[in-house]
């Protein structure tokens, strides 16, 4: 079973402090905005400072990393990922990093350097993500033709909306996804930030019409409800209004909500159910940042790992991988998935 994702390529920069810090700079706390020019300084300083860890990141890539490493070398499961780096050595590292995890990773150069996130990251795990995205600007519809080897042979595409914000974000987000619902693939989006959610309203309401998975959590949920000027009592009664959404593909298409440590939402078949999830004490919770992300991945690759897509248990055993990637990764500092084990999949072991 293949999958492939198309996304940002950042090296994330992550910074523990405290929440003065976070508000001299005028960010919200577990929030995610596009990088302004009144935010350079921030990223020379966290560039600097000593106690500056770097992971790579990307909403998309850490999903992909997630499931990468649950492969591990004997799964079943590949995975393909493209993106843009710049030709320098930020970017040679991150290639390498990403290839001897086994990631196929089809990469177009730029001669912008190589893009950075920051995370600032505050008690009990919450985080102040703030990104650029002009590496994704260099990534053009040219470049996906050249993949559609790749791409069109997939079981599973995934992007995420960040990707939305690039000059050709939108046209190749609609030719995967276009050909995926014609074709029985799965075609998979995460709602990804509260306020990309509200800058592309009508973009995602076509969107889809051709994705079978949309993953987000609830104020991303909440977010698109405000957009689409919906009277709600509750995020079931927003997933119903989505689920009414024209939708054109063979598969069937999935909701699901994640909301920290409250129980997640999934609508499957015209109904709501709900998965509780397995509480890490707070003491225990260092960093969020990835923690969406981290469950997209376990629960895409339970998906194609089990081979079965469709039934309510599947869905159920998906949900419980991406609880345990999610709870794995928010033990730890960044999208860091060094403590999640591989999976050996029935198919690998005959």
């Amino acid at each position: 079973m293949s999958y492939f994702s198309l996304g940002n390529v950042l090296m994330d920069l992550i910074l523990e402090t405290d929440t003065s810090y976070v508000k001299k700079w005028n960010l919200n706390l577990d929030d995610q905005i596009m990088a302004e020019e009144e935010h350079e300084p921030l990223f020379k300083e966290v560039s600097s400072h000593t106690n500056t860890l770097r992971v790579p990141g990307g909403c998309a890539l850490n999903t992909s990393r997630v499931i990468s490493k649950l492969a591990g070398r004997r799964s079943c499961v590949s995975v393909d990922f493209a993106g843009v780096t710049g030709m320098d050595g930020v970017g040679d590292k991150i290639h390498e990093m990403l290839t001897s995890n086994g990631i196929s990773f089809h990469r177009v150069q730029s001669k912008v350097p190589t893009g950075n996130t920051v995370a600032l990251v505050t008690e009990g795990g919450k985080r102040s993500l703030l990104g650029p995205v002009v590496m994704a600007n260099h990534f053009s519809t040219t470049d996906l033709e050249k993949l559609e080897d790749r791409w069109k042979k997939a079981s599973f595409i995934f992007q995420a909306s960040w990707f939305f914000l690039s000059p050709d974000g939108i046209e190749c987000a609609f030719k995967m996804a276009t050909h995926a619902a014609k074709n029985g693939q799965h075609y998979g989006f995460n709602l990804a930030a509260e306020s990309l959610v509200h800058k592309f309203r009508d973009e995602l309401v076509c969107l889809m019409q051709y994705t079978s998975f949309v993953f987000g959590n609830t104020v991303e949920y909440e977010a698109f409800a405000q957009a689409m000027e919906w009277d709600y009592e509750s995020v079931h009664d927003i997933l119903h209004k989505m689920d009414a959404l024209s939708y054109l593909g063979e598969q069937r298409r999935t909701f699901l909500v994640t909301s920290g440590s409250a129980p997640t939402l999934m609508l499957f078949e015209g109904s709501v159910h709900e998965f509780p999830v397995n509480k890490v004490h707070k003491d225990r919770v260092i960093d969020t940042t990835g923690a969406g992300d981290a469950f997209c991945g376990g629960f895409i690759f339970e998906l194609l790992n089990s081979g079965d897509d469709s039934s309510l248990f599947a869905l159920e055993n998906a949900i419980e991988t991406g609880h345990g990637t999610a709870k794995s990764v928010i033990q730890m500092r960044g999208c860091d998935v060094s403590k999640i084990l591989p999976v050996l999949s029935l198919e690998a072991g005959k």
